[in-house]
């Protein structure tokens, strides 16, 4: 499992309550549902350490190099690996 994690406290839009959005990228993802349930204790651990609500998505690696939707392209070009 690979982390990206693109903040946008960093963007000039952001304001205070503005959250982290976290990209989850697997070998495969074969049921959505399933990684959700899988991820979420790790996301609320995280969330109250960091004081932020964590909003993530998890993708294939494949769909993580290939999609060209404006959520895949802005992660790529500002997303901080973790």
């Amino acid at each position: 499992m690979r982390g990206l994690m693109a903040e946008l406290k960093s963007r000039d839009e952001a304001d205070e309550e503005s959250d982290v959005d976290d990209l989850i990228v697997l070998d495969r993802v074969d049921d959505y549902s399933s990684e959700i349930d899988r991820t979420s204790e790790l996301i609320a651990e995280l969330s109250l350490e960091l004081g932020a609500s964590l909003s993530r998505v998890s993708a294939s690696k494949r769909r993580w190099l290939e999609d060209e939707s404006l959520l895949f392209l802005n992660v790529r070009e500002e997303a901080i690996a973790v």
